[in-house]
């Protein structure tokens, strides 16, 4: 079973990664379920409680206004520049005046006396941000400011959620990390941006995904490339970016193609300002593109023109322009999602109906259901019995070290362990190692032991950037497949189980491959099979061979039983492996007579009669995997894809004006494949004697 399980995992993990390329997009934007939901949190820019803001607000308009008459395009920029910032905090609004000052930017005095003022306003509210929670009737003035709402959100609202705060300016990261810092306790909060040493980036953003303690992520541009966030399930945007791409990266570092379904929803919470600009800007990436509940995936061709129409927008008419344009927006996106939606329809339409692609699907649903529970258990399980014991933790998580490594038990069963120094000095490892180190010191963690912390489960891979995957070409991975395949352990066993039916036989398990040497022989490439490998069937096949069959059970119901023994595993009470040595106990101690199991099972069945059974049960066997490969092997549509192929080619051929002779050669090379497939070599994978003893009531 395992040697089954390992040649197909890794055949499965090549075409699982082929298949999801070609189906990324597909799958990104064809949900049947939301996977984005928003939450949109207003403050009153035009209050009484907060006056400078809203008077720069006032004055960056008019300047903005003025700027626009001019209709230079430099001047453009910088008013954009100048609201970006505006809409972030005052701290890195005042850097971005101080550098259009120094640009040439004419700039009123007013504007920059009323900016100092605002700036000296938020940062009594960095100084006494514990007073102000603490007492808010008291500092109700302060509540009315954009801080103060995300605060209020996350201290209020959102306190017991994992939530990834994205920002895109330095001074703004800088007087949030203050405040969250101060308001929160160390272990609660982590940060990300670009002044952080790289050791120190690792070691936070190993915590956010570690630690369910850690629950707020404060993250400025960086943040937003390459990273994986999707422990977290809100997002909250301090500011909004001009460019949908920068919103799509920031949502994308939560909604990823391999997100727990458990948690499907990515919710969005935008801060805006109320009859502003931003809000104009908000609405028109809510309205216009629906960026927040829905993926931009296939719709880059027009981001670069929506970019324009904001910039224009601000030229044409600041206080409205945006607003206007959403219509046309709204009504080019929808025809954009059409386009996209009608062409990932036709490709997998296409890909659909083809044998391959059924064949993909049934392999990947496979590998999905039983990945954590097979997968991972089988190959731990195995590399403990051949000497390697790693140390399991929660979660599927599992730890291998030089001690791990047992040499009596890997002698016997033939293993060849990885060169430790070599692999443990690897630089994916010595990354990870190197991460893990600086975070237990943190933690005043002692650590001396030289380790790989990783896991057999690709989806917990996926979430986790300081988890090693073992996997194809990981030197643990392929030190246990390798002896699992070159082994002869595990293909055959002997064990009794209470069951729901009464019944005793041997379970043959049977793959099927084409007859590769009758293709070669023939000097037909293999290149030629891969496009009809598919039609034959490649699940494995099980033949219940009867030894003892009172009930007259059929096959059906024998198999049914055994697949629901094998899913449940044999680590209890109810099974009971007959190849022990040592004194029988349990059910069947009354049955064996104080023997031991294996003794028992030699005197049931002395060598002579066990050899008779073995053979003719095989024979049986053999003829029933015949017929069952017959009727599931899809040999009629191979045919029928291959008749197709020849009437195009010969279509061609005569358009054209071509020889026939390489339809000639083609036809003969279809024949060969046919004779391939229709008569497979069978590889006997295991034989196992089940004997089912149903439990008396």
């Amino acid at each position: 079973m395992l040697s089954y399980i390992c040649n197909n995992y890794q055949i499965e993990s090549n075409i699982i990664r082929n298949r999801r390329r070609l189906l990324e997009s597909v799958e990104d934007n064809v949900r049947l379920l939301p996977t984005r939901e928003m939450i949109a949190i207003s403050y009153d820019l035009d209050n009484e409680r907060n006056t400078y803001e809203s008077l720069v607000y006032e004055y960056l308009s008019n300047w903005i206004v003025d700027n626009a008459r001019k209709e230079n395009e430099e001047d453009q920029g910088m008013s954009s520049r100048l609201l970006s910032a505006f809409f972030s905090s005052p701290w890195a609004f005042s850097q971005e005046l101080e550098r259009a000052k120094r640009q040439g930017a004419i700039i009123d005095d007013e504007l920059i006396k009323c900016t100092t003022r605002w700036v000296k306003f938020e940062n009594t509210i960095l100084e006494t941000i514990a007073e102000i929670v603490e007492d808010p009737d008291r500092y109700k003035d302060y509540y009315s400011t954009r801080l103060m709402t995300v605060l209020s959100a996350l201290y209020e609202d959102y306190y017991d959620q994992k939530v990834v705060l994205f920002t895109n300016y330095e001074k703004t990261f800088q007087a949030y990390k203050k405040v969250l810092e101060k308001l929160f306790s160390m272990d609660y909060v982590s940060f990300f941006g670009e002044g952080l040493e790289k050791d120190e980036l690792e070691v936070n953003a190993y915590r956010f995904q570690n630690e369910e303690t850690c629950r707020v992520m404060l993250c400025d541009y960086t943040g937003g490339e390459g990273r994986n966030f999707q422990c977290a399930d809100y997002v909250l945007h301090i500011d909004l970016p001009w460019d949908a791409n920068a919103i799509e990266q920031r949502i994308g570092r939560l909604d990823r193609l391999e997100r727990d379904q458990a948690r499907p929803v990515v919710h969005s919470i935008v801060i805006y300002a109320k009859e502003t600009f931003e809000e104009e800007l908000f609405n028109f990436w809510n309205k216009g593109l629906m960026i927040f509940t829905q993926s931009l995936s296939g719709m880059e061709i027009i981001m670069n023109e929506i970019n324009h129409e904001i910039r224009s927008a601000i030229q044409e008419d600041f206080k409205y322009g945006l607003d206007e344009k959403i219509p046309q927006i709204i009504a080019k996106a929808e025809e954009m999602r059409s386009t996209v939606r009608t062409e990932q329809k036709f490709d997998a339409a296409g890909l659909l109906y083809k044998p391959m692609y059924r064949e993909l699907q049934r392999l990947v649903n496979y590998y999905s259901r039983y990945e954590n529970a097979l997968f991972a258990s089988t190959m731990s399980n195995w590399a403990s019995l051949a000497g390697f014991h790693g140390k399991s933790g929660k979660d599927g998580t599992i730890t291998y070290s030089a001690k791990s490594f047992v040499p009596k038990s890997a002698i016997n069963a033939l293993l060849i362990p990885p060169i430790w120094n070599d692999y443990i000095n690897s630089t994916q490892n010595t990354f990870i190692n190197r991460v893990r180190n600086d975070y237990n010191k943190s933690k005043a963690i002692q650590t001396t032991e030289r380790s790989i912390q990783g896991t057999f489960i690709r989806k917990k891979a996926i979430e986790n950037d300081y988890l090693h995957f073992f996997a194809p070409g990981d030197a643990v991975f392929d030190c246990i497949v390798n002896n699992a395949l070159h082994s002869c352990k595990g293909q055959s066993s002997a064990f009794a189980v209470i069951s729901d039916i009464n019944w005793s036989g041997v379970f043959y398990t049977w793959s099927l491959s084409p007859d590769i040497d009758y293709l070669l022989s023939n000097n037909v490439s293999l290149y030629a099979l891969s496009q009809y490998r598919n039609y034959l069937m490649s699940e494995q096949v099980t033949i219940p061979v009867s030894i003892r069959n009172d009930d007259n059970l059929s096959d059906d119901v024998i198999l049914r039983e055994y697949s629901k023994i094998i899913e449940t595993g044999f680590k209890h009470k109810n099974a009971i492996h007959l190849g022990k040595r040592g004194s029988a106990s349990g059910f069947l101690k009354s049955i064996t007579k104080n023997q031991s199991y294996i003794s028992w099972f030699r005197s049931t069945f002395p060598e002579e009669r066990w050899n008779e059974v073995v053979s003719s049960s095989r024979k049986e066997a053999v003829q029933r995997v015949v017929n069952t490969v017959k009727k599931k092997s899809q040999i009629r549509n191979a045919r029928e894809e291959m008749e197709r192929i020849l009437s195009a080619r010969t279509v061609n051929a005569e358009y054209y004006g071509m020889s026939g002779d390489d339809i000639g050669k083609m036809k003969e090379t279809f024949n060969f494949i046919l004779n391939a497939i229709k008569k497979p070599k069978l590889v006997l994978e295991s034989a196992a004697f089940v004997w089912m003893i149903r439990e008396s009531k």
